[in-house]
């Protein structure tokens, strides 16, 4: 599943270097989405994948994680 998180989408986001836990642009209008499908092969299921779309684009391929603070 492509899984959305929460940073807007930079063209030249990876020009930057290696950065620990970028964050992206402030604003923007794709949002990105990480991982893949089981639609993709093999080389696309890694949370270094990623992926664009507007924030409201839904299909059969995209999802999200729930996630809980550890105590």
């Amino acid at each position: 599943v492509w899984e959305w998180v929460a940073d807007w989408y930079g063209y030249g986001d990876y020009s930057f270097g290696r950065q620990v836990s970028p964050t992206g642009p402030s604003s923007g209008e794709y949002r990105v989405q990480r991982g893949g499908s089981f639609h993709f092969g093999s080389y696309a299921a890694r949370a270094a994948n990623r992926n664009s779309h507007r924030p409201v684009y839904t299909d059969y391929n995209g999802g999200f994680r729930c996630v809980r603070a550890s105590e």
